[in-house]
Order: structure tokens, then sequence, then C-alpha cells
């Protein structure tokens, strides 16, 4: 059942990423620091204060401009390969989480298929939704918020309540 949560830990957190690349980084640095997740040496990166205080700036500047119509939708552009290079390495840092001799090819190779599928998909999902409503940005923005704050602490929350 924990290999389960912790494989859906990781899903959930990259396809978070599509919607901000920053909000879920800043989630799971902070359940590193608070001790609800235990990252693998390579990435204990995540959880040291200079990477904490970098994510909570990156995240605020990142809400911040996608209140900005002309701003947002290029930052909508940019973010794309970041959010999947970000979903990459959350699925990589759980996947690792499941079996610490698991062989690195494969944990890379899991990172890219499902990390960075999640993330690039919750991202044109997002985009093409942005488009075909034509709405103003701070509607989907707001939405996007939501979504991507739940999609980033839920898989901290699920396996307290169980």
């Amino acid at each position: 059942m924990e290999t389960l949560f912790t494989i859906f830990s990781g899903i959930f957190l990259s396809a978070a990423c599509g919607f901000r690349v920053f909000v879920p980084l800043l989630v799971m640095s902070i359940a590193s620091k608070a001790g609800q997740v235990q990252l693998p040496p390579e990435f204990e990166w995540i959880g040291t204060n200079q990477t904490l205080l970098l994510f909570s700036v990156a995240t605020v500047i990142e809400v911040i401009a996608c209140t900005i119509p002309v701003v947002d939708n290029l930052l909508k552009i940019l973010a794309t390969p970041v959010a999947i290079i970000a979903g990459i390495i959350i699925t990589a840092a759980f996947v690792t989480d499941i079996s610490p001799q698991m062989n690195p090819q494969f944990r890379w190779t899991l990172g890219f298929i499902v990390g960075g599928v999640a993330a690039g998909s919750t991202q044109a999902v997002s985009i093409w939704g942005r488009f075909l409503t034509g709405m103003m940005p701070i509607v989907p923005a707001l939405i996007e918020h939501i979504a991507a704050c739940i999609a980033s602490i839920l898989p901290f929350l699920l396996p307290l309540v169980f």
C-alpha cells in the first residue's frame, strides 16, 4: 500500500507542475523539512533552507505573474519545458523512495515517462483550456492556483488519513 501512495504522490505532484511549476516543488520542500517525506541523497537539495527560500520566492512571483494578461501568456509558453523537467525530477525522487537500490537508469526512465507526461499533459490541458474559453487570465489562473495547491498537498494528507 505504501508503494502505491509513493507512486501516486509522484504522479500528483508532477501533474500539479503543469498548473504551477513551483507550488509542488515548494510543498515537497516543506514536506521534506517537516519530515513528511524522506528524500534520497541525490535529492536532499530540495529540502535545504536555500531551496525552500528559492521555491517560495519563485512561487510568489509565478502566482502574481499569472494575473497579468501578457505576462501570463508568455509565462505559460516558457513554463512548459520547466514544468516537464520539474515533473521528471519529482517522479524520480519518489520512485527512488520505493527502492533505494533501484537502477538509476530505470528510475530516470520512469521519471521521464510518468512525471514528464503527467506535467506536460496538465500543462497542455491548461493552455488549451485558456485558448478555448477565451477567458481573462484571472479566472483560469485562480482555478489553476487551487488545482495546483490541492494536487500538491493531497499526496501528503492521504497517508495521514489512512
